[in-house]
């Protein structure tokens, strides 16, 4: 059928795939498939000998998805229209809930080549909505966290680390690298807070006892090193356990 349509269409028009099409019945036209907004659209041309070419498409390794950029920013700011989608007011079935998902996943590709694209304020706004529309949102929280620590942000990095670990997704293990993350965006106070946690959950975590070790040294904090030292009995250059 779709063959057929594409044959007396002749390109003269675009033909698309909603993107709640299912495999089975895109017969072996992967390779022709460009994401715009909720839709594919099929291409005359496989879309990677057009992704050099047309600036505006990009390649999502993960997800094996070619996206129109601009085409999928368009239609999800400025054309689609959420009215009550928001509105907690009003009853939405599960089945709707479930396809406000394909919304979430058309903002966290175009997420994902912004960050490609070194586009950090622009990726951190994709995930945002994306966040919003998830069903199970909780799991951009990390991610949102780690985005707005690299942005120089430690304040919201800080409250989307903390839903995280209070959602049931995060783990301990997850405070060490939030503390480096932290670290990395320049919020020294929050990352050393961090880090203090992590020696409170895991006493023989090494990696942030000789961390926070470093970071007291270079601030001059002679006390608190020392502190950390007899904590942990870590050993001085050259020296013995305290």
């Amino acid at each position: 059928m779709v063959l057929n349509i594409l044959e007396t269409n002749a390109w003269r028009r675009p033909v698309y795939f909603a993107v709640t099409v299912s495999d089975d019945n895109k017969v072996d036209l992967f390779s022709h498939l460009v994401m715009e907004g909720l839709v594919y659209r099929i291409e005359e041309i496989p879309a990677d000998s057009i992704v050099n070419v047309r600036r505006e498409i990009a390649y999502i390794p993960e997800t094996k998805t070619y996206i129109n950029t601009e085409r999928t920013a368009h239609l999800l700011n400025d054309v689609y229209q959420y009215r009550s989608v928001f509105d907690e007011a009003v009853y939405k079935a599960p089945n709707t809930l479930k396809l406000l998902n394909n919304y979430a996943a058309a903002y966290s590709y175009l997420g994902r080549t912004m960050l490609g694209g070194k586009e950090l304020s622009s990726a951190i706004e994709c995930y945002e909505k994306a966040c919003r529309f998830a069903s199970e949102g909780d799991r951009f929280l990390y991610l949102l966290g780690s985005l707005y620590a690299q942005d120089g942000q430690g304040d919201k990095a800080d409250a989307y680390f903390r839903r995280f670990l209070e959602s049931g997704e995060g783990d301990p293990q997850y405070l060490f690298q939030m503390a480096s993350f932290l670290l990395r965006g320049g919020d020294t106070i929050r990352g050393v807070e961090y880090l203090e946690e992590v020696t409170g959950v895991n006493p023989d975590h090494e990696g942030a006892y000789r961390l926070l070790d470093r970071i007291y040294r270079q601030k001059g904090e002679a006390g608190k090193a020392e502190e950390l030292r007899h904590r942990r009995g870590v050993r001085e250059p050259g020296g013995t356990p305290q």
